[in-house]
């Protein structure tokens, strides 16, 4: 996870010295929960195909 789970109530703009993920983090905004969203929905997707590639590369046997 990428992200925490917690309330967001921040609606302003982000500091000049602020790095995006710290933005994104404390943004309350529409656009910045679509943006967390889409970016661990993508760290899932592969996460996942990782998994799978190691499951089927992985032969016991082999050892």
């Amino acid at each position: 996870m990428l992200f925490e789970e917690k309330e967001r109530k921040f609606l302003g703009p982000k500091s000049r010295s602020e790095l995006e993920f710290d933005y994104l983090d404390r943004s309350g905004t529409q656009e910045a929960k679509k943006v967390r969203e889409f970016l661990e929905k993508s760290l899932r997707n592969i996460l996942k195909k990782k998994r799978k590639i190691f499951a089927h590369e992985y032969n016991p046997k082999e050892i």
